[in-house]
This record gives C-alpha cells, sequence and structure tokens, in this order.
C-alpha cells in the first residue's frame, strides 16, 4: 500500500472518482491540506493526490483507515445511503392526538422511543 502499487485496478472509474470526491469533500470539511492525510497514512503526497482524483482505485484498507481518520463509517466513505428505518415510523402523540410521520435511522427512532418512554413514565 505504501508504494500505490497495488491500487491501479480499477483506476480512473466513476465510482473511484465518486469516493475521491466524498474523501475531498471530508478532508476539506476538517481544513486539513493533502499532504496532512498522505502523511497520517503513511502515503506519498502523490498517491494521497491521484486518490482524490479517483486515479488510483481505493481498496479496502484505506477505506477503513480513511473512517477513522475522519470519524465517520465506511458506508460514508464509500457514498452509500444510510438505510433508513421505517418500522413504526409514525409517532403518535396521544395527548394531543397529532401524528408525525418521520424517516428514521434505526438510531434515531430507538432514540425518540425511548424519549417518549422517559417522558410517558414522567407523566405518572
Amino acid at each position: 500500500m505504501k508504494n500505490g502499487k497495488d491500487t491501479q485496478i480499477g483506476a480512473g472509474t466513476e465510482e473511484s472518482q465518486k469516493i475521491g470526491n466524498i474523501i475531498k469533500e471530508l478532508r476539506l470539511m476538517k481544513k486539513w491540506k493533502q499532504a496532512d492525510v498522505a502523511k497520517m497514512l503513511g502515503i506519498p503526497l502523490t498517491t494521497y493526490n491521484a486518490y482524490e482524483l479517483g486515479y488510483n482505485r481505493q481498496h479496502a484498507e484505506l477505506i477503513k483507515q480513511l473512517a477513522e481518520i475522519y470519524n465517520v463509517t465506511t458506508d460514508r466513505i464509500l457514498g452509500v445511503e444510510e438505510r433508513q428505518y421505517k418500522p413504526n415510523s409514525i409517532i403518535t402523540v396521544d395527548k394531543d392526538n397529532i401524528r408525525q410521520v418521520y424517516t428514521l435511522t434505526k438510531e434515531q427512532f430507538t432514540f425518540v422511543q425511548i424519549l417518549l418512554n422517559t417522558i410517558k413514565m414522567m407523566e405518572k
């Protein structure tokens, strides 16, 4: 990995360019330079630049390392949309007979359930 030679298969594909755009966006959000990220990864700046441009295919180990550096999921780097959790996505507030429909992730839905249960317990 350090010399970039194992990254050439599939280079320049639309998928590589998509991932490159995402890692560039993440880097800019942190206000880091390409050289900063290359140093964290232990690779030459030119190799990292080629990843961002999509010239080099980003392999699994690199994606894992980038996820750790940027504190995001590998799905985020791969551009996979977070799956939405839809069962029980209609939340009924009995007190006011109001229904609000939300599309929530599983984690968000679990948080809302805990919050509503806490509120119900406080009302008793």
